[in-house]
């Protein structure tokens, strides 16, 4: 007869387990600067034991230990993805730090704090290794060449198109309301859905025509040519604008009023390129259909994203052929042939922080209750990490800048030439994990003697020519825009034909890829690009 019962057997098993600290630093790394400045706000807003350091602030000769904390040294990466480190492709890095294992407590499980009250506190704070640092400031802007830091960023344009309905003082109540769900349906081009008028008549329990007559008011908001239901109406409303602002005695009223008659009657065999079609419906004159062709083609087709706005990036480095003398590099990267790279580290927005004198003062009082201490040692414990993960990313930025440099170091010397490069090769160089590296790009900068640039411009796959050279997508794709800039407009190059071209010039190439990158780029097919 069987029985149920209980028994207790002991089995070892290996767990993998990411700590508070690790989780901390991928984080860091992965945020661009500026939000990295409002996470170094939040932090010093939420734990008292950190504070600013104050650049003015005259010390003491015999303030030695204040000097302790001013100068965290950099600490050895752990791999906040857990994973087992790539093999080493190449030697390592001038001045890599020991390889020892980074001593982790940002472990908040109750063993671990149970742990933690038994250590040596008093020794952390005299230990300088332990002790919150500055995070120094190296670039100094004073002296950068003025370039152009410029990227367009799709910026929300609701609250104009809404005050813009504020103002419009001829609408009912019912009419705003009918407005404001019209103005929700927009997407981010700036059209509308072509069904939008029975589905708000439906949703709202509205009449058809109320909601014609609102969006018809609606399409006369800047910019023109929004609230349109397709390309077409989006020409057409632009066009009619445009008419509207000129006198009809100057003569660029007839150049757009025929461009509105072709949209109106010949959208179709224009958008197909069919040339010799319309001329011989419409009897326009050679001259007469180019300058409204050109017309229609310099107006926008994508009237939301027509309101974006400017912002400027702040390059997360900067890599120059020549030391700068306001302060030493970050980096020094030197080549077999002798040619040398200061990489620069811009932390030069990130404030200089410190462990609270007072707070530590009071920690060492002997008459200190104990959940006073608990809690300066947990305040601490969370400002002793998270200087240590700023310190660590500044680390993973710059060895993953210094493996960018040493590849593609042909471009940093004349700006262009970028050699294919991937992700993982650079993980494997800098002894990191491949997540790591594509954390340490993202939505990060460089500066160089040739402009401002993303961390992601210098890598792409790579294809083999004739000559067996490996040569960057990018280069292909910028010969293939090159050739199609160049070409006869009347008799524009198909696909095949480029692709033929692309094989002369030693690019072994399919046509389908061809026409990916075509794609890719944002060039139309090739009847799509002919001109009379």
């Amino acid at each position: 007869m069987l029985s149920n019962q209980l028994s207790l057997s002991p089995r070892l098993e290996l767990q993998q387990k990411i700590t508070q600290q690790q989780i901390l630093r991928a984080e860091l790394l992965q945020v661009p600067l500026l939000e990295l400045m409002q996470r170094v706000e939040v932090e010093l807003d939420q734990n008292p034991l950190l504070e600013l350091v104050d650049p003015t602030e005259v010390r003491s000769d015999d303030d030695t230990y204040d000097e302790k904390l001013v100068g965290l040294p950099d600490v050895p990466e752990a791999d906040p993805d857990i994973q087992e480190a790539a093999p080493v492709v190449e030697a390592k890095m001038n001045g890599d730090l020991p390889s020892e294992p980074d001593h982790e407590i940002g472990d908040t499980s109750p063993n671990s704090l149970e742990r933690q009250k038994e250590m040596d506190w008093d020794q952390y704070f005299r230990d300088e290794d332990y002790v919150g640092g500055r995070l120094p400031s190296i670039i100094d802007h004073e002296s950068e060449n003025e370039q152009s830091n410029e990227y367009r960023s799709e910026s929300n344009f609701l609250d104009s198109i809404n005050e813009q309905l504020a103002m419009a003082t001829t609408m009912t109540e019912e009419q705003r309301e009918i407005g404001e769900m019209i103005i929700g349906s927009l997407n981010a081009s700036g059209y509308l859905d072509t069904d939008i008028v029975h589905y708000i008549a439906n949703k709202m329990d509205a009449e058809i025509d109320q909601v014609e007559f609102v969006l018809t008011q609606l399409q006369q908001f800047d910019p023109p040519g929004i609230f349109a239901r397709s390309l077409r109406e989006s020409l057409i409303l632009q066009l009619k604008r445009k008419l509207s602002d000129i006198d009809e005695r100057s003569p660029h009223y007839a150049v757009y009023d025929r461009a509105l008659m072709l949209i109106e009657k010949y959208f179709e065999p224009l958008s197909r390129r069919r040339f010799e079609t319309i001329l011989d419906a419409t009897g326009m004159s050679e001259d007469e259909f180019k300058a409204a062709f050109k017309a229609i083609q310099n107006l926008q087709q994508t009237p939301g994203v027509g309101r974006e706005e400017r912002e400027y990036v702040v390059p997360e480095l900067r890599v120059t052929a020549q030391q700068l003398d306001s302060a030493p590099p970050g980096r020094i990267v030197e080549l077999a042939n002798g040619r040398r790279y200061f990489i620069y580290l811009n932390d030069g927005v990130i404030p200089d922080l410190r462990i609270s004198k007072r707070y530590r003062s009071m920690f060492q009082e002997k008459n200190l209750d104990s959940a006073s201490k608990q809690w300066i040692e947990q305040k601490f414990e969370a400002a002793r990490n998270f200087v240590k993960a700023v310190q660590s990313r500044h680390k993973t930025m710059l060895d993953v800048m210094e493996w960018i440099v040493r590849i593609q170091h042909r471009f940093f010397l004349s700006g262009e030439d970028l050699y294919p490069l991937t992700q993982l090769e650079v993980a494997r160089n800098a002894e990191c994990d491949n997540s790591t590296v594509s954390r340490a790009i993202k939505d990060k900068y460089v500066e160089t003697d040739f402009g401002t640039f993303s961390l992601k411009h210098f890598f792409s796959v790579g294809l083999e020519t004739d000559s067996g050279e490996d040569v960057s997508t990018r280069e292909i794709k910028q010969k293939l825009a090159e050739l199609i800039e160049n070409e006869d407009k009347q008799h524009p190059l198909t696909d095949q034909a480029l692709c033929d071209k692309l094989n002369d010039l030693g690019f072994k190439l399919a046509r389908r890829t061809v026409q990916k990158y075509r794609e890719q780029l944002n060039l139309p097919l090739a009847r799509f690009r002919r001109n009379l």
